[in-house]
């Protein structure tokens, strides 16, 4: 009775050969190389988002909350762009690297809704993934985790190191007083 099940796929033209790395004539290495592209992208603009942060925010201040506030609105723009990036990704490869399916239109809105989704790993479910889209889908959960994580930890950092120059102006404020 078992032998009478069909063998599972992967969705694939065959389970091995050349055809098993094809899915509607987009080959698993393109998605790959624009997936790389995508992130490496990402990576770079973070960094020099966060070098540029460092230099010009993060020094003596009288008023360092300010600075904070415009560090986190400039790391969330940064975000934002992140996103747009792997978006446009989703719109380059569209139907022959696979499809998203569900409540997808094929709109950059869309897009960028289901990439949001993506990169902060909330995973709504109402968008999903078909085919070799999934790989990109996986790497961009993956490079949001780490990118949000990145900026949390250099906020935290740079909230330190703000604070702590506002508590010794304070102190030496106090003390000059004395």
């Amino acid at each position: 009775m078992i032998d009478a099940l069909p063998s599972p796929t992967l969705g694939l033209a065959s389970d091995s050969g050349p055809a098993a790395s094809v899915i509607s004539g987009v080959p698993l290495l393109v998605v790959v190389f624009v997936s790389v592209v995508v992130i490496a992208a990402s990576v770079s603009l973070h960094a020099l988002v966060m070098r540029t942060i460092y230099n010009k925010l993060c020094r003596p201040s009288r008023r360092p909350w300010i600075r904070l506030s415009v560090m986190v609105i400039t790391l969330l723009a940064a975000h934002l762009v992140q996103i747009v990036f792997f978006a446009l990704a989703y719109q380059q490869l569209g139907d022959p690297a696979g499809d998203l399916r569900g409540a997808y239109d094929g709109s950059f809105g869309d897009a960028v809704y289901f990439s949001m989704a993506v990169f902060t790993t909330v995973g709504f479910g109402d968008i999903t993934p078909v085919g070799h889209l999934r790989l990109l889908v996986g790497l961009e959960a993956l490079a949001g985790l780490v990118l949000i994580t990145w900026s949390a930890s250099f906020t935290f950092v740079a909230m330190s190191r703000l604070t702590k120059i506002e508590t010794d102006s304070a102190a030496s404020v106090k003390r000059s007083d004395d």
